[in-house]
């Protein structure tokens, strides 16, 4: 709809009817890259032949 609250409110809708389900995963959302003043570490994108 494009209205954050609404967005935020469904979500959590989704996720109370879900609670206890296999339709749930966690899933691990903070980066730790071994240097984090490396910021291409985190990006898996192959690399273009030259």
């Amino acid at each position: 709809m494009g209205f954050a609250i609404s967005d935020f409110s469904a979500l959590r809708c989704l996720r109370d009817m879900t609670a206890g389900t296999e339709l749930q995963t966690t899933i691990d959302l903070v980066a730790d890259p071994d240097d984090p003043k490396d910021l291409y570490c985190l990006d898996n994108s192959p690399v273009p032949a030259l």
